[in-house]
C-alpha cells in the first residue's frame, strides 16, 4: 500500500480474544455456561444463555456496604463473597408475560445487567491504555462500540455502558457503521446506533465506517450456495440496482456525516464492491468534499433533542420486543421528520446547549434517579412509562412528579396491544396528511397498560378498542407535557408536534434529512418535486463545483428522481 501512495497512512484493526493457552492457564478466570460446562447441551438454546462468573458481588463493583446491597437485593442473607451470577431461569423470568422486572424482588437481576454491561468498557479500557503506551501516547486509539438502538437495548449484549466508556482517559473515537436495520435507499436512512450526540459532548470522536454495498452485490454473490444469506443481507446492506442508485447512497451516506460533524471511511464488505469506475469515481469526489468541509461550521442546527437510557434496558424483562420497539425504529422515523434531532443520554442533560431545543423526547427513560429527574424540565415528549424506577423502587406517582401527567397503571400482569386510535383533538394534529390514519403505533408493541387520567390533559388518542386514553397532551406555565403509550409514533405525528413546538421544518414529505450550519441532504423516498425551506435567507452552492444555485433565498424547489439523493451547501 505504501508502495502505491507513500504518503499513506495505515489504520491498524485489532482483534483481541483471550489466546487458547492463556485459557487453559486461568481456568477460573473463563466463563461457563448455564449448566457449568464450556459446550452447549442440544436444546439449552442460543448463546447468551448463560454467561456466569464466580462471584459479580466478590469484586464490590459499585463499593456498596453489605447492608446497602441487603437493602436494595430484599436479601438479608446477601453477602459480596457468596452472590452468584443470577440463573438463566432467573433472567428470563416474566419473558412475554411482564414489560418489567419487579425490582423489589429482582433487582440482584438488575444489578448483574449492570455490572456486565460496565465489564465491557472496562476491559476495553486496559487494552486502550495498553495500546497509547505502546505507541508513547502519540497515536489515536479507537473501538468499535455504540450499538444500544441496534441491539434493542438487550442488555445481554453487553452495549449498555457508552456513558462509562466516554469518560475513557484513553479512547479518542469510536467506530461504528451505519445501522443494518431500514437501510434501503429511499425507504430507509444513515442512523447512528447510539445517542451520537453525547460522543461528542464528552470530546471524542464518532469515526462512520461506511461498509454499504454497491449495485455490484448480486454479481459478487452468485456464487454463493447459502442463499438464505444472501437475500438476508440483501435486506440489510441496502443493496441498490445501478450505479446511479449506489451513488446516491454514497451521498446520503455522506448527508449524515456532514449533518453530525463526524469522521468517515468507505468498508469494502466483502471485496468487489467499489470494483467500477464511476463508484470510484465517486468515492474521490466525496473524499475531496469532506476533506474540504473541515473547512466549514457543520455544528448542528437541531432544535429538537432525543434522550434514551442505559440503566432502564436492564429492568425490562429477558429479550424485550417492548424495549426494542421503543429504541431503533424511531430512529428512522426521526430521520424522515424533516428536522434534524440531536441525540443524547440522559446523564448528558447538562452537558447539553438545552436552550436551543423546542422539543425534547424521551424514549426509554423507565428509570431515573433524582439528580436526572432535577435535569429535567423541559417540553417534552415522554414514552410510556418515564421515570417509574429509581434503584429498587417503582413508583407511579413518581411519574406524575416527572411529566405533571396523572397516569394510572393498568391490571397486573395484564398486557394489550398498545395501538392508539386518535380522536378528533388528535386527528386535527394531522390536517392536510394525505390518507392520515386514525390508528397510530406499531402493531408489534405489546405491554402493560398505564392510561391518563387527568382533568387538565388534552386527549389525543385512546387505546385501540378500549376508552382510556393513551395519547395526551397538557399545558403547563412555561412548556407542553405530551404522554404517548406507544413509542413508536408515524412520523407525520412526530412532524405536527414539532410545527406546533415552533421548530422548522425543512421538508414537509417523509423523506431522508439531514441538515447542519452548512450543509443539507434530501434523500427522496418517490420522485416528485420538492420545496425546501430555510430558517432565514442563504445562499445555495453545489458542493462537488462550488457554482451558485440561487442567491439569498428561503426556498429552493427540485424535481427529483425516487431515491435520488441532493446535497446542497448553504451560506450567507
Amino acid at each position: 500500500m505504501l508502495e502505491a501512495n507513500p504518503r499513506g497512512l495505515l489504520l491498524p484493526r485489532i482483534y483481541l480474544t483471550p489466546p487458547d493457552w492463556w485459557a487453559k492457564a486461568n481456568p477460573d478466570e473463563c466463563q461457563v455456561l448455564s449448566h457449568g460446562g464450556k459446550h452447549y447441551r442440544q436444546g439449552i438454546g442460543h448463546g447468551r444463555d448463560g454467561k456466569a462468573f464466580p462471584s459479580l458481588a466478590s469484586l464490590q463493583w459499585r463499593a456498596d456496604t453489605a447492608d446497602a446491597l441487603r437493602h436494595a437485593w430484599s436479601d438479608p442473607r446477601a453477602e459480596f463473597e457468596k452472590v452468584k451470577v443470577p440463573s438463566q431461569a432467573a433472567r428470563e423470568a416474566g419473558r412475554n408475560q411482564r414489560t418489567f422486572r419487579d425490582p423489589a424482588t429482582e433487582m440482584a437481576v438488575i444489578d448483574w445487567y449492570l455490572f456486565y454491561n460496565d465489564l465491557v468498557p472496562d476491559t476495553m479500557e486496559v487494552f486502550l491504555g495498553a495500546a497509547k503506551e505502546a505507541s508513547d501516547f502519540r497515536k489515536v486509539v479507537g473501538a468499535f462500540y455504540c450499538y444500544m438502538f441496534e441491539f434493542g437495548g438487550d442488555p445481554e449484549y453487553g452495549h449498555n455502558a457508552l456513558d462509562r466508556l466516554l469518560r475513557s482517559k484513553h479512547l479518542d473515537f469510536a467506530i461504528v457503521t451505519a445501522s443494518y436495520h431500514n437501510r434501503a435507499l429511499g425507504r430507509g436512512a444513515d442512523y447512528a446506533r447510539a445517542p451520537i450526540t453525547s460522543v461528542g459532548l464528552h470530546g471524542k470522536l464518532w469515526y462512520h465506517d461506511n461498509d454499504t454495498v454497491s449495485f455490484r452485490y448480486d454479481e459478487i454473490h452468485r456464487a454463493s450456495q447459502d442463499r438464505a444469506t444472501v437475500e438476508r443481507y440483501r435486506k440489510e446492506l441496502g443493496v441498490t440496482g445501478t450505479a446511479q442508485e449506489t451513488i446516491w447512497q454514497y451521498r446520503r451516506g455522506a448527508g449524515f456525516v456532514l449533518r453530525n460533524g463526524i469522521y468517515q471511511s468507505f468498508f469494502d464488505l466483502h471485496g468487489g464492491y467499489f470494483d467500477a469506475p464511476e463508484l470510484m469515481a465517486e468515492v474521490t469526489r466525496l473524499n475531496a468534499l469532506l476533506d474540504e468541509a473541515k473547512q466549514d461550521d457543520c455544528s448542528s442546527v437541531a432544535e429538537i433533542l432525543v434522550v434514551s437510557e442505559e440503566v432502564s434496558c436492564g429492568y425490562a424483562t429477558f429479550e424485550s420486543g417492548f424495549l426494542q420497539q421503543t429504541l431503533q425504529p424511531a430512529q428512522v422515523q426521526l430521520a424522515k421528520l424533516g428536522a434534524p434531532h440531536d441525540s443524547i443520554l440522559v446523564d448528558d442533560l447538562a452537558r447539553a446547549e438545552m436552550k436551543r431545543y423546542k422539543l425534547v423526547i424521551f424514549l426509554n427513560c423507565f428509570h431515573l434517579t433524582d439528580r436526572q429527574r432535577e435535569l429535567i424540565r423541559r417540553t417534552v415528549l415522554w414514552c410510556y412509562a418515564p421515570g417509574l424506577f429509581n434503584g429498587p423502587k417503582a413508583s407511579v406517582e413518581a411519574m406524575h412528579e416527572l411529566t405533571h401527567i396523572r397516569l394510572v397503571p393498568g391490571k397486573a400482569g395484564e398486557r394489550l396491544r398498545l395501538r392508539m386510535s386518535l380522536n378528533a383533538a388528535g386527528s386535527a394534529l394531522l390536517a392536510g396528511v394525505a390518507a392520515a390514519s386514525k390508528i397510530i403505533g406499531h402493531e408489534h408493541v405489546w405491554g402493560q397498560w398505564f392510561s391518563v387520567e387527568d382533568p387538565q390533559a388534552i386527549a389525543l388518542g385512546h387505546v385501540e378498542g378500549h376508552g382510556e386514553v393513551a395519547l395526551a397532551m397538557k399545558r403547563l406555565k412555561d412548556w407542553n407535557s405530551i404522554y404517548t403509550l406507544n413509542p413508536v409514533l408515524p412520523v407525520s405525528l412526530l412532524r405536527a408536534l414539532a410545527r406546533q413546538a415552533g421548530i422548522h421544518i425543512y421538508n414537509d414529505r417523509d423523506d431522508t434529512l439531514y441538515a447542519s450550519r452548512s450543509y443539507l441532504c434530501l434523500n427522496a423516498d418517490g420522485a416528485g418535486e420538492r420545496t425546501l425551506r430555510w430558517p432565514s435567507p442563504a445562499r445555495l452552492f453545489d458542493p462537488f463545483t462550488g457554482r451558485t444555485l440561487t442567491q439569498q433565498t428561503t426556498e429552493f424547489t427540485h424535481r427529483f428522481a425516487d431515491r435520488e439523493t441532493l446535497l446542497i451547501r448553504h451560506g450567507r
